[in-house]
């Protein structure tokens, strides 16, 4: 089962995940840490707000390639639990986000190119 911790920046993911860990001891959870963690620091992720659709698509490969290499070694531990600190839904939230505050249609094209993905790493249960 993969759990995904998903909420604004700052809301408390991090420590809600490490809170999990220490209240389901009896489990073997394997986490995995959020985006900019990973990354070692938020500087080395796309940039948030894309002024083109050619600069967001660019940036979503690159969170997909993130996405895959941070839970490689969890989706193939043997663990009870995958406990993700943010999952793929972050990908579609923000760029919903995005099209609604700056009028880039990008949300649409995010869909697909997720879809596209294939990605191993969705959640069976979101916690917000």
């Amino acid at each position: 089962m993969i759990v995904a911790v998903e909420g604004p920046c700052c809301a408390g993911k991090t420590t809600l995940s490490r809170g999990l860990l220490k209240a389901l001891s009896q489990l073997t959870i394997a986490h995995v840490r959020c985006y900019a963690d990973f990354v070692g620091g938020g500087r080395f992720l796309p940039h948030p707000v894309p002024r083109t659709l050619d600069e967001d698509a660019a940036g979503l490969s690159e969170l997909i390639h993130i996405e895959r290499a941070r839970t490689e070694a969890a989706l193939h531990a043997d663990s009870d639990l995958i406990l993700l600190d943010r999952g793929p839904n972050t990908f579609l939230a923000h760029r919903h986000a995005i099209e609604r505050v700056t009028g880039l249609q990008c949300f649409g094209p995010a869909q697909r190119a997720v879809a596209e993905a294939r990605l191993p790493s969705w959640p069976d249960l979101v916690l917000y």
